[in-house]
């Protein structure tokens, strides 16, 4: 099991990640981590619709977002979620993110601060499946 974050993460990019999650309260919100042809790691966030315990991404959207990737040799490294309810665990529902990229994170409240979880696909597991190692 891993106890590390991702080799990619930074604090600005936490920082980041945690704003959109902040704003969508009190739903729920994802996005992708999406690795740029030069290295350089940004957010793609897509309008959801969501509530307190779910989100959806518009699908329009994604497949955009897909082919303007591809286009523009963007890479998705991981994908991020939050669970305001404070779950600390993915759920069933969760697994079609986990298909995007080797990483994830979940936000997860702690009191007044936020508990961020990483999970990595297992090395030898395709993108398809959900074989996941934990860390802290």
């Amino acid at each position: 099991m891993s106890t590390d974050p991702p080799p990619w993460w930074t604090p600005a990019l936490a920082s980041e990640a945690l704003r959109r999650v902040e704003e969508a309260l009190p739903a729920e919100t994802g996005g992708l981590f999406v690795q740029g042809p030069e290295g350089s790691v940004a957010l793609f966030t897509p309008p959801v619709q969501a509530d307190r315990v779910s989100f959806a991404a518009d699908p329009a959207e994604v497949v955009r977002f897909a082919y303007s990737s591809r286009v523009q040799g963007t890479r998705v490294l991981g994908s991020f979620h939050s669970h305001p309810n404070g779950r600390e665990t993915v759920s069933s529902r969760d697994h079609p993110m986990l298909a995007w990229g080797e990483w994830h994170a979940l936000f997860v409240p702690a009191g007044s601060a936020w508990r961020i979880r990483f999970w990595r696909r297992q090395p030898g597991t395709a993108s398809g499946t959900c074989a996941l190692e934990k860390s802290r």
